[in-house]
């Protein structure tokens, strides 16, 4: 329909909500409402498969300008700035949304599985706002990469079933469902959707990327890459991350690297060298899990002194005043969770809760937990509120240097509970919290803790790490075949830690070289958000400039800047090196701009990004990199 016709149809309908009246005024206000959203999704829906004759699930690419029409009351709950694009996905089983925040975009895909309907109901209520919150810190993380920050959050209904394998068929039917809408608005030919039934007003080809997150196994992800490779995708199987031929950031810890170095120099600021002095810390996530169990190996391996008194997790708790025996702990990193850490090796005062282990008693839920004492091992059941009360203590109220919460669901620490950090005296049950786990604490919250002292280092800077390496691995798909990529691995990886350790420590000294310049007047986390914005903003300005003018990406400074977004072996291969002119014209521009942008903001020298400085910065630092 043309514009002007559809404008007419448009102000047409609006004009029968504005003039609908059953005599019901508080009924037909209620409608009218309803009306008008159904009346705003339909204006700002950009691109849909609804008319798709076979699909397993509905999806909606929006303008997110629709957004503007939020009450003010929801926006103000909201990162300020708007998405790039949101999707909205609708499935039998469960629904949800896609937000990205840049052109090119990777983030993780999230499936929320609800076993009551009350948990149903809080995360559909609340889905929206997480999946738009978790999408806008992946865009800050993801500030030393091409693609900027994406996020799919799910919310799947299995309060109907008891059975495990159940639940595990409607999700891996939901998640085939979701891939499947997914590609049928992503699917383009020279930004034109290759199915003809699928209504697009948007024409430009979108080059998103997944990952693994919350409920995505490793048969699905093979199965997301396969799928995109059959429907021709334009990135193929690159599309997800995380795949056999990939990097596996479990096996090789790389989200716990980027932690690690944020916690190490948290210690020096501190006074405490964690390579040789002592030093206390609690850490939320499980030894089996990946941030957690790879943090704890990196502590062990590392610091001789360290006294490990918390983890707690999903599966339990466990604790020890005189710090966890090291080695139990070691026979479960990455093997088993906590409930599993034999009891003999407890100290007096230590105690294992374990969440799976329950009964009734009389109507009341018990849990078991096991403590040992003067007198020996000793066991005995609990009730819930007990549970939960040591479980909480163990978080907020025993005293370390560090809290690493490594795991556990988003805003765990909120405006309701934060001041448990400290003590009756006010004063705080720890000196550094180095978030490992995304959004564990919410943002008024970080605020309120660290004008009472606290360092935080957020989300964003303290586990980009698992985002940096899931970009490098892409990357490596792109330019090598799989068996190109099996047989170089090994200097790949290794390669691409380097990549990993170096923007980690580059990061974590800026944001303490400006903090200390301001004289502790700017807080930690606001300083980390200045950092991925001025990095953003001059990609952008970058980003924009070349696209505008694509001669300039032939040109010899610029394609040094584009080699040296490589890892070094691919810079020392030339048969990898010649590839890198077959990369899609947006990724080649998107690398350049962000190599610039992170060397710039992180060394100094493009304080000011007029176009006309970007040839001579480029020229510049790679000198100094050559050099």
């Amino acid at each position: 329909m043309p514009t002007q016709a559809l404008e007419k149809e448009n102000q047409r309908i609006q004009s029968l909500i504005d003039e609908y009246n059953t005599g019901h005024a508080v009924l037909d206000e209620t409608r009218k409402i309803m009306f008008r959203v159904a009346l705003l999704f339909v204006q700002y829906t950009l691109k849909t498969n609804f008319f798709v004759t076979y699909k397993r699930a509905l999806s909606f690419r929006l303008d997110p300008h629709y957004m503007e029409h939020l009450p003010q009351e929801i926006r103000a709950n909201l990162p300020s700035n708007l998405p790039f694009r949101i999707t909205f996905f609708y499935h039998r089983q469960g629904s949800g949304y896609h937000f990205g925040f840049s052109d090119i975009a990777r983030g993780g895909f999230r499936t929320i599985i609800t076993r009551n309907r009350d948990d149903f109901e809080s995360a559909m209520n609340t889905i929206f706002k997480e999946a738009m919150v978790l999408a806008h810190t992946q865009h800050l993380k993801n500030k030393d990469i091409y693609q900027g920050g994406s996020k799919i959050a799910v919310v799947m209904r299995a309060f109907d079933l008891k059975e495990q394998e159940r639940v595990i068929n409607r999700l891996y039917d939901l998640q085939r469902g979701i891939i499947d809408a997914f590609l049928d608005l992503f699917v383009t030919l020279d930004g034109k959707p290759v199915d003809p039934k699928v209504v697009d007003y948007y024409g430009e080809d979108e080059p998103i990327e997944l990952g693994p997150d919350e409920n995505m196994h490793d048969s699905m992800i093979e199965q997301i890459a396969e799928r995109a490779k059959e429907r021709e995708y334009i990135l193929g199987g690159g599309i997800i991350s995380s795949k056999k031929i990939g990097i596996n950031h479990k096996e090789f810890g790389v989200t716990s690297l980027g932690v690690w170095k944020f916690l190490e120099r948290a210690l020096k600021e501190l006074g405490i060298d964690a390579h040789r002095d002592p030093f206390s810390i609690k850490i939320t996530g499980g030894t089996n899990g990946d941030v957690a169990g790879n943090l704890i190996k990196l502590l062990l391996t590392h610091c001789p002194k360290v006294r490990i008194t918390s983890i707690t997790a999903g599966s339990g708790a466990l604790y020890d005043p005189e710090g966890i025996d090291k080695e139990e702990l070691s026979r479960l990193i990455l093997r088993a969770n906590v409930d599993e850490f034999s009891p003999d090796h407890l100290n007096e005062g230590g105690f294992i809760l374990y969440s799976r282990e329950q009964k009734k008693e009389n109507l009341v839920d018990l849990f078991k937990k096991v403590m040992r004492t003067k007198q020996g091992i000793k066991e005995e059941w609990v009730s819930s509120d007990e549970f939960h009360a040591e479980f909480e203590n163990l978080i907020f109220s025993h005293f370390t240097d560090i809290f690493a919460p490594c795991g556990g669901r988003p805003e765990t620490i909120h405006d309701g509970n934060w001041q448990k950090l400290f003590d009756k005296d006010q004063n705080p049950t720890t000196s550094a919290i180095i978030e490992g786990a995304n959004s564990f604490i919410s943002p008024s919250a970080r605020e309120k803790i660290q004008e009472q002292g606290i360092i935080i280092l957020k989300d964003s800077s303290a586990n980009k790490c698992g985002v940096i390496c899931s970009s490098y691995e892409i990357i490596g798909g792109l330019l090598m075949k799989d068996k190109e990529f099996l047989q170089n691995k090994e200097e790949y990886v290794k390669d691409v830690l380097k990549i990993l350790e170096k923007r980690a420590i580059d990061e974590s000294e800026l944001i303490f070289q400006r903090h200390n310049r301001s004289q502790d007047e700017k807080l930690y986390t606001d300083i980390s958000n200045e950092i991925s914005d001025e990095i953003n903003e001059l990609t952008d300005t970058i980003y924009e400039h070349l696209v505008a003018h694509p001669e300039k990406l032939g040109k010899p400074a610029y394609l040094k800047a584009l080699l040296l977004h490589f890892p070094e072996f691919v810079q020392r291969r030339k048969k990898f090196r010649l590839r890198i002119k077959d990369l899609p014209f947006k990724y080649r521009v998107a690398m350049v701009s962000t190599e610039i942008a992170t060397q710039s903001v992180y060394h100094g020298g493009f304080e000011v990004p007029f176009e006309e400085k970007v040839e001579q910065f480029v020229r510049k630092f790679s000198r100094e990199i050559a050099a």
